[in-house]
């Protein structure tokens, strides 16, 4: 696998970053900046990033994903590491949430148990 030439390939990187460090107000204001439908790759590969990222009313994780799958496909050596990279890190939030949410059941049957414990004991 060849990496894309790093100045194109960086203003993507930097595009990204400015998603998930920008505020929902700027997010949703990049998100009306793209085009609709986007025209190109980089477009569809800026589209696809700002739909993985929470925080504005056109965050859409499935479509991202499934957008991404897409540009990988059809750009494996440019857009396509970065779509892939966004996939894989999506995944490792995903398994974050999800193993947060599991731990927090727990911590809350604990919570449950030491309150019955204690009513019992008044």
């Amino acid at each position: 696998m060849s990496f894309p030439s790093s100045e194109p390939f960086r203003g993507e990187l930097q595009y990204l970053q400015q998603a998930l460090d920008g505020t929902p107000q700027q997010r949703l204001t990049m998100w009306r900046d793209l085009p609709q439908p986007p025209s190109d790759g980089q477009l569809r590969l800026r589209r696809a990033l700002l739909l993985s990222v929470p925080g504005h009313p056109a965050y859409d994780p499935d479509a991202a994903r499934g957008e991404l799958a897409a540009i990988s496909a059809e750009f494996p050596d440019s857009y396509g590491v970065l779509a892939r990279t966004r996939v894989a890190e999506m995944r490792v939030l995903q398994s974050c949430h999800t193993r947060v949410y599991a731990l927090q059941k727990q911590l809350d049957a604990v919570a449950d148990i030491e309150r019955e414990l204690g009513d019992e004991g008044r």
